[in-house]
């Protein structure tokens, strides 16, 4: 298979050519992740075989360049999996995995490229014990000076006892302060005791950080009612906030029985943060088919900072195959959330004040669901980009705005073709992005 990237620069306005990363070869496994800093250097990190294994490997785009990919989990002879990537200013990388260990007690690991330096640097540990990681779903965020916070889930009870696809799940976070990893005391879920759904890539955790190195993290846990919501803590150091809920139990003076089942979280500035989720209806709701919501919390400075602002819906009044959302918020509060309705790529957009209207960005010739991503920048600069397949050829569609409101579009494929899988963006929080996925099958992609 093929591994291919470009960046988008809509201060430039200007997609890159398709750069191949890796290929063609059928020991690229998958694109884990793909992280770009606010002085637009950054990377990807993917997991390729070496020695009939998955190992991960990550290339670095700095100077306008991208550097050949390095083996990062150096060392370890076992599978490697769950691989993530964040990018600081000036080329630094920072990059965690799974390496598997033994039975119910995998380990996790980083290593980071710092600026100006050639390699990656050996390994280390951030916790000895994920248990069996077949349901980590980390993510991991970094700022421009390089702190950064890392959330991922534990199993901790298979029991026959839990409730039908649940399980009982810790969701952690650890710290990392340009040097070391720590590992907060205590799980952030409400009640550690309450077994929670299987996670799925649209319901794992995802954490953001602001500016100041402080963070915001989101996860799904049953309510008291056990019925499954979106929780966000801010995270102030290794300091935890109150859990606040994201995805309300009511709407429209009416309950929300039907469990949010799909969410994405951006933080931006000062801790500005939105939260994009996919609410179902449930019994005696004054929805009628799932929608898509966008709720907003106010940065750390401000006035109701502790709270959110309520959710809102962004979906246009679409109905039928609505996909997860994605989500990006600017420090204003100027947000864009992209998803899919069957083929349909659709766009939406607001602020503190209002929502915009929701539009569609793909031409309506594509035969799968775009399951588009997104990034945001001030004066609503961004990009998103998502997958297309006409017939057998399968390619990434970028569409950027400029801060000037002018739009320009691509459509971008590897040499070889076929159908693309694994699309990954990692935005610079400015409107810019890279843009990273794997293309074709088999030894001929």
């Amino acid at each position: 298979m093929a591994l291919a990237c470009a960046h988008a620069s809509p201060a430039g306005a200007t997609v890159s050519s398709v750069v191949p990363l890796a290929g063609p070869s059928a020991d690229v496994v998958e694109v884990g992740d793909a992280a770009m800093a606010s002085d637009g250097s950054g990377g990807v990190v993917f997991l390729q075989k070496e020695g009939g294994r998955n190992h991960v490997f990550a290339a670095r785009f700095a100077g306008g360049k991208w550097e050949a990919p390095q083996r990062v989990d150096v060392g370890q002879g076992f599978d490697s999996s769950w691989p993530r990537i964040a990018a600081g200013n000036a080329g630094r990388l920072l990059v965690t995995w799974v390496q598997e260990f033994g039975v119910a007690s995998d380990r996790m690991f980083s290593a980071t490229l710092d600026p100006g330096a050639k390699g990656f640097q050996d390994p280390v540990p951030v916790d000895m014990n994920v248990g069996e990681a077949t349901a980590t779903f980390p993510d991991l965020a970094m700022n421009a000076g390089g702190q950064a916070y890392l959330t991922y889930l534990v199993i901790t009870d298979e029991s026959p006892l839990n409730p039908p696809d649940h399980l009982g799940l810790d969701v952690r976070v650890a710290r990392y302060n340009n040097r070391l990893w720590s590992v907060l005391g205590n799980p952030v879920d409400r009640n550690p005791a309450t077994p929670m759904p299987k996670p799925s890539a649209a319901t794992g955790p995802k954490i953001g950080i602001d500016v100041n190195g402080n963070a915001v993290v989101a996860w799904r846990e049953p309510d008291d009612e056990f019925v499954n919501r979106v929780w966000v803590r801010r995270v102030f150091g290794t300091t935890v906030g109150i859990p606040l809920q994201a995805s309300p139990g009511s709407w429209e003076g009416a309950p929300l029985r039907g469990e949010a089942d799909a969410f994405d979280l951006d933080d931006a500035g000062f801790g500005q943060v939105a939260v994009a989720f996919r609410q179902q209806p449930g019994q005696g709701s004054r929805l009628s088919a799932p929608r898509l919501f966008v709720n907003e919390m106010p940065d750390a400075f401000a006035e109701g900072a502790g709270a959110f602002s309520g959710a809102r819906l962004v979906d246009g009044g679409v109905r039928g195959g609505l996909g997860a959302p994605s989500v990006a918020v600017e420090p204003e509060g100027g947000f864009l959330a992209g998803f899919s309705s069957g083929n349909a790529t659709l766009l939406a957009n607001g602020d503190n004040a209002a929502v915009g209207a929701t539009e569609r960005a793909d031409d309506g010739g594509s035969q799968v669901a775009g399951e588009p991503l997104v990034d945001l920048g001030g004066s609503l600069a961004g990009v998103a980009a998502w997958r297309e397949q006409r017939g057998g050829a399968g390619s990434v569609a970028v569409r950027e705005r400029r801060a000037d409101g002018v739009l320009e579009a691509a459509a971008l494929s590897a040499p070889g073709g076929g159908a693309v899988g694994g699309l990954a963006l990692g935005g610079s929080g400015l409107g810019d992005a890279i843009v990273a996925w794997r293309q074709g099958s088999g030894a001929r992609a």
